[in-house]
C-alpha cells in the first residue's frame, strides 16, 4: 500500500516523514520529501497543498474543497458574500495573505489548525461576526488588523509568538481580548 494518495492534480502526504540521515556531520539530519504538485484555486480534487493562487471562499462547500488542504500558498480571502459558519479545519500555513471583509451575513469563521501566515491577517467590517477562530496562530509575517467588527466579542491568540507588521485592534471587545502572557 502506498504511503501518498494519488489524486490528478497534488499529492496528499500522511502527518509525518521518516527522517533520513545525510551527513554524519554533528547532529544534522537531512529530510528528503518527493515534492508535491499543487492545484490552483479553481479545482475541486482534494489536496494537501493548494496552488499560488489566491483562493476565495464563499461557503462551506468552498471550504470543502480545500478540506485535506494543509499549505495554501497563495492568498486566501473570505468572500464579502460569505454566510453562516466556515471551518477550515486541516490548514496549518498561508503563505500569503489572510482576509475576511465586510460580510454581512459570516457568522463564524474557524481555523483551528492555523498557525502561521507569511503575509497580513485583516478582518475588518463584518457586521455579524461572532466568532473568529485563530487560537493556534503563532507565526504572523505582516499586520494584524482586526476592526469594525460589530458582533465580535472576544478574540483570542494565546499562542501568537511573532508578529512581522503592526497591531490594529478596533471594536467592541466587551468579554476579552487574549494574547500570550
Amino acid at each position: 500500500m502506498a504511503w501518498y494518495k494519488w489524486y490528478p492534480d497534488c499529492f496528499t502526504f500522511p502527518p509525518f516523514w521518516p527522517l533520513h540521515s545525510r551527513s554524519q556531520q554533528g547532529n544534522r539530519v537531512g529530510l528528503t520529501l518527493p515534492y508535491p504538485r499543487s492545484a490552483g484555486s479553481g479545482t475541486n480534487q482534494r489536496m494537501d497543498e493548494a496552488g499560488s493562487d489566491d483562493i476565495t471562499i464563499s461557503n462551506q462547500a468552498d471550504a470543502e474543497r480545500y478540506s485535506d488542504c494543509r499549505d495554501i500558498r497563495g492568498t486566501l480571502r473570505i468572500d464579502a458574500a460569505a454566510s453562516g459558519t466556515i471551518h477550515l479545519d486541516n490548514v496549518e500555513a498561508i503563505r500569503g495573505d489572510f482576509a475576511v471583509q465586510g460580510t454581512q451575513s459570516l457568522d463564524s469563521l474557524d481555523l483551528p489548525r492555523l498557525e502561521t501566515v507569511r503575509g497580513d491577517v485583516t478582518a475588518k467590517d463584518n457586521a455579524n461576526l461572532n466568532q473568529l477562530g485563530m487560537a493556534g496562530l503563532r507565526r504572523l509575517g505582516g499586520d494584524l488588523t482586526i476592526v469594525d467588527n460589530s458582533a465580535l466579542l472576544d478574540l483570542s491568540l494565546a499562542a501568537l509568538e511573532s508578529v512581522g507588521g503592526g497591531l490594529h485592534l478596533k471594536g467592541g471587545f466587551n468579554t476579552y481580548v487574549r494574547f500570550p502572557c
